[in-house]
């Protein structure tokens, strides 16, 4: 088997800080479900056939994430003509500049509270963990990609995990 592909459907969850006490707080209960949701889309995606044959003997792996978050629209805006900065609530498709009455489009960016990308990967591997008991661990992941989207559709992570063959350098 070349490479295992799964989709975790919903907003991704950074993974957060946990000890003792902070163990029962709300972001540490989320961070716990949302690696479950990990590891249920992983077992649903696969049977164990094949992630028995797919990690049994592998020592390394690459991991692609694909990171959709959901879009957000854009309030402060600078017109391109007479280079004065507003704040709008776009309502439709355009917003107008006060001073110079010239249209521009509306933009879309990512929200301003999110995690950093680091921790999203923390959270995925550790549901991959989860999922596969003590087959994987994430100090097996030596290479990998990953990407935060804005998406106007479906917030989700697509995850694809291939074998990793380690280089050494002459």
């Amino acid at each position: 088997m070349g490479e295992i592909r799964f989709v975790v459907v919903g907003r991704s969850v950074p993974k957060v800080r946990m000890t003792q006490k902070s163990y029962w707080k709300l972001a540490a209960k989320l961070c716990l479900e949302y690696q479950q949701l990990v590891a249920y889309s992983l077992l649903k995606a696969t049977t164990a056939q094949e992630r028995a044959a797919f990690f049994v003997g592998q020592k390394y792996f690459r991991i692609d994430l694909f990171i959709y978050l959901a879009a957000v629209i854009n309030t402060h805006y600078t017109c391109p003509f007479c280079k004065r900065t507003w704040k709008a609530k776009p309502t439709k498709k355009f917003v107008v500049c006060p001073g110079c009455k010239a249209k521009s489009s509306v933009t879309y960016d990512l929200p301003l509270r999110r995690g950093d990308k680091d921790n999203y990967e923390k959270s995925i591997f550790d549901g991959i963990q989860h999922a596969v008991n003590d087959i994987f661990n994430d100090k097996q992941v030596l290479s990998g990609y990953s990407e935060i989207i804005a998406t106007h559709e479906v917030e989700r992570v697509e995850v694809v995990i291939t074998p990793y063959v380690l280089r050494i350098e002459k």
